[in-house]
């Protein structure tokens, strides 16, 4: 089989290297008269360097480049260490290490692999041709190259992309890139095989070493600050430091070293939906050009090369169309993902909103707790095999993301909307982004009741919703409701209608609430505002039985709650009502990461991503924090509902038995064939279940009290 591959960058010299490893042809055909490779520094993470040991093309980068021992993020005005990652036991969790490298080592350590006449210089590919017998490269020279496959690995603007798929624009993210090499004795020894990132006001600057005689000073800056004189191949150093007036004295000294610097801008494309047509596909860059905020761009294209040639080995000559719907299947998923991690890495880094950069740095004091070998945040990068994807007979189920499949199909519905729920985009624009989608995802599938009456509450100076069934009032029953969406997400309107359901099941009144969410207001923000609440509603419904329910995170929020009056001396809630309550911070329930596999949205990073925003720099075991290691003595009656088999079941089944153990009657209620956030869909039978075992379980703990309700909340102003 002969591989004819459009571009002689990573991705193609790679591909090259794959396929002649595996007895194949290959014809690489790159546009530059010199075959080479401009550009400073990179990221090869274990993932990579399986890929390169595979095709025997490691030697050198572990000869000459960097190992990473640790990453330090800091503020960019102050150099405060907000988060720091030890990288020793790399090796050890992910099965390799990660170096920096200089991006000319990584295509040098490819190239001198290959044999001359398997590179074809000043070679510029402009159209692709699908012939009866296979393919053609087409040249800006009008000559036709012919084979049994053509892979478009040129690059980000790919001509190969092009003739398949049509034009389509890059987007550009507005940053652009001063990538500056400087040599080492220029540099304070204290950044000797550190990656340091200080992150500034819409801008950061990341050092790292790429040799043991070079650093890599990568200078991330908005597009229009920089003079259109310097958007040619190299900028002008005198304009480097001015574009970060507000540095620290470390960075400021490192920009003062600077000699060159080329400047490149930082594009991306939305996915494709197919990456081939006929016998021509797509690689690298040419198929998942992303921000380099994750490191992958290298990693992603060798990854590729590999899974690509195994593909056409295994299905061969005359199942070229089938190998590459193969290859696709395997990569889609993983680079699609990629794409999101790096532009929500890019958000991260370079931040304009000051409140946001503020909760950002709480988001990493948090992450620097929960995740400090960066197993969640880069495991999944880091862990993956490249290897034994290629080598699989069958395409893997984890490649392609199979979804859990439910038996019920109301509950398959269900599960397929929140998969859903927020777009690629939404995920990209960090918790703020999440927020406004999750916030629309509600207002589809779960909006406000028209059987209520809801009127806007000011409790002290917490908004809420006072929410009264239409079909009237029996019960002198007040139902305190406290949202879920990790403490990130989530609103008073947006669980009104659950809070309407409770009401009406058990005859009485709900109240819900907008309490401050993280990372802008961590930990005790939320615990505050329920406290106030709480206090609020005793002062004006004295009479009232009292039920705090809590779904999530809301969940977790009403223990604590319960928590804090206890602690306090003052009187406690007549019963919790917990459903799926998001109590263990810590994320240490042993399955947690199996189970949040199968969750549709509620995955093991994104679990991590809520808790470390919520927990800031507060020590995540405190009871107040996690409940689930709380002495539960003294505390009131509690009906725990949760889906057997969803990420955060065992906070229910631990609240139960800590419960338990404590003397407190304590109802632990599991669904089966569900999932969390069941009770926002009122078309699952488990939901109108659930309000039932409330409804009996309030009867059983609350005498009936019928009432007149012409004064309830009367004192309170509307907003």
């Amino acid at each position: 089989m002969r591989v004819i591959i459009a571009g002689g960058g990573v991705g193609g010299l790679a591909t090259a290297l794959a396929v002649r490893k595996l007895g194949m042809e290959a014809l690489i055909l790159e546009r530059k008269p010199i075959l080479g490779e401009a550009g400073a520094g990179l990221g090869l993470y274990p993932n990579a360097m399986k890929a390169l040991q595979y095709l025997g093309a490691d030697a050198l980068i572990r000869r000459v480049s960097i190992e990473s021992h640790k990453n330090e993020n800091r503020v960019l005005e102050t150099d405060e260490l907000i988060l720091i990652r030890q990288a020793a036991q790399t090796a050890a969790l992910y099965g390799d290490q990660a170096y920096t490298v200089h991006r000319a080592d990584l295509h040098q350590t490819l190239l001198q692999e290959l044999p001359l006449d398997c590179v074809r210089p000043d070679s510029r590919v402009i159209a692709v041709e699908e012939r009866a017998s296979g393919v053609a490269a087409i040249l800006d020279t009008g000559e036709q190259i012919e084979g049994d496959v053509l892979v478009g690995a040129d690059g980000l603007r790919s001509n190969v992309r092009a003739s398949l798929f049509g034009e389509q624009e890059a987007r550009f993210t507005g940053i652009v890139t001063w990538r500056c090499l400087i040599p080492a004795d220029r540099i304070r020894p204290r950044f000797r095989d550190i990656h340091t990132v200080w992150l500034g006001d819409n801008r950061h600057a990341m050092l790292y070493g790429v040799r043991q005689d070079v650093y890599c000073l990568n200078a991330f800056v908005p597009a229009a600050e920089v003079h259109a004189e310097s958007w040619s191949a190299m900028g002008d150093v005198s304009e480097l430091p001015g574009l970060y007036p507000q540095a620290c004295d470390a960075l400021a000294e490192i920009l003062e070293a600077v000699d060159t610097a080329l400047i490149t801008p930082i594009y991306f494309r939305d996915p494709l939906d197919e990456w081939s047509k006929g016998r021509a596909t797509l690689l690298g860059d040419a198929a998942h050009p992303a921000p380099p905020s994750a490191g992958q761009g290298a990693a992603m294209a060798l990854e590729d090369a590999l899974v690509l040639a195994h593909a056409l080995k295994r299905h061969g000559r005359e199942g070229v169309e089938d190998a590459l719907a193969d290859y696709a299947a395997r990569r889609t998923v993983r680079t699609r993902r990629m794409l999101i991690a790096s532009r929500f890495m890019l958000r991260v880094h370079n931040e304009p909103d000051a409140l946001q950069r503020q909760a950002r740095n709480t988001w990493f004091k948090g992450t620097n707790q929960l995740d400090p070998m960066n197993a969640v945040t880069l495991g999944w990068l880091w862990d993956y095999d490249p290897v034994k994807m290629a080598m699989a007979p069958d395409v893997p189920a984890a490649a392609v993301a199979t979804p859990c499949r439910l038996q019920r199909p109301e509950a398959q519905r269900a599960f397929d909307l929140w998969r859903n729920a927020l777009t690629p985009e939404e995920r990209t624009q960090l918790w703020v982004g999440e927020r406004k989608g999750y916030a629309r995802f509600l207002a589809e599938q779960c909006p406000p009741p028209v059987d209520a009456a809801i009127e806007p509450v000011l409790c002290e100076d917490v908004p809420g919703l006072l929410v009264t069934p239409t079909a009237g009032v029996t019960r002198n029953i007040v139902v305190l409701h406290l949202h879920g969406g990790g403490y990130c997400m989530g609103s008073a309107r947006g669980s009104a209608r659950p809070a309407a359901h409770l009401a009406a099941s058990v005859g009485g009144r709900a109240l819900t609430i907008d309490y401050r969410l993280a990372p802008e207001n961590p930990f005790p923000a939320a615990l505050e505002d329920a406290l106030k609440t709480y206090r609020w509603l005793q002062q004006r419904e004295s009479a009232a039985k009292i039920v705090v329910s809590g779904e999530g995170a809301g969940g977790g929020l009403a223990v604590s709650l319960a928590l804090a009056l206890r602690q306090a001396g003052e009187p406690l809630p007549d019963l919790l009502h917990l459903v799926s309550p998001f109590a263990d911070m810590t994320l240490s329930s042993p399955g947690l990461a199996e189970r949040a596999d199968r969750e549709p949205l509620l995955d093991i990073g994104f679990l991590r991503n809520q808790a470390a925003a919520y927990i800031g720099g507060t020590d995540f075991r405190l009871p107040l924090v996690s409940p689930v290691f709380a002495d539960l003595d003294g505390l009131p009656p509690m009906l725990i509902q949760a889906v057997a088999g969803e990420a955060v079941v065992n906070d229910a089944v631990r609240l139960a038995a800590t419960a338990g153990q404590a003397g407190v009657p304590a109802k632990l209620e599991l669904i089966e064939d569900s999932l969390h956030g069941f009770m926002l869909f009122d078309f699952l039978p488990e939901t109108r279940t659930a309000l039932d075992q409330f409804a009996d379980f309030v009867s059983q703990h609350i005498s009936t009290r019928g009432v007149s309700m012409q004064v309830a909340f009367s004192e309170t102003p509307s907003v």
